[in-house]
């Protein structure tokens, strides 16, 4: 599996239900919620890449592709969007840059790392002044994703945690290849 198999895989609708985990918090230290995320594929030569790169310095000649992320309001929650997009750092792309853009006002870049796992999995770490952020994001089936999350802020240990089940409810459009067969 690669980085682009793993985006690709993970395109479609998808039903996402979270459980969060206030580990530092008093009171209601933990939270469910429900969304619909709408996940699709940015190719290496998308024009909102390409001037995400640019402006953000990085060596577009690495990009390998990229993931446009919607999701819809909830109670904890509010609707938004993101772009994720992937520059490899070696030569098979089993790891490399991974850049988070949120769709909303005064948020900057996040640059981290992800890692394609030899069982598939793949792991995004976030590093940003004063927050670590680690996720794990699998396929138990091919429509059953599954993803956990660790963030902490500071030096003071994992403060959230949370686990997340996603069901797509669109299957991934058929490759043209597989359309004709």
């Amino acid at each position: 599996m690669t980085i682009l198999d793993f985006f690709e895989q993970s395109t479609g609708k998808w039903f996402s239900q979270r459980t969060s985990y206030h580990l530092a918090r008093q009171g209601q230290w933990h939270q469910s919620d429900k969304t619909d995320l709408f996940i699709s594929p940015l190719a290496q030569g998308d024009s909102d890449l390409l001037r995400i790169c640019q402006a953000s310095k990085l060596d577009d000649s690495q990009l390998l592709g990229g993931l446009r992320i919607e999701w819809n309001q909830t109670p904890q929650k509010k609707a938004g969007s993101s772009l994720m997009m992937a520059l490899a750092t070696s030569p098979d792309a089993a790891e490399g840059l991974l850049l988070r853009v949120a769709n909303a006002p005064g948020q900057m870049p996040v640059l981290g790392q992800y890692g394609v796992n030899p069982d598939g999995s793949v792991t995004l770490i976030s590093r940003t002044p004063g927050l670590y952020a680690e996720e794990r994001l699998w396929f138990a089936a091919p429509n059953l994703r599954l993803r956990t999350s660790l963030m902490r802020q500071g030096d003071t240990g994992f403060e959230n945690s949370s686990f997340y089940s996603e069901i797509r409810m669109i299957p991934m459009p058929d490759k043209p290849e597989q359309a004709a067969a």
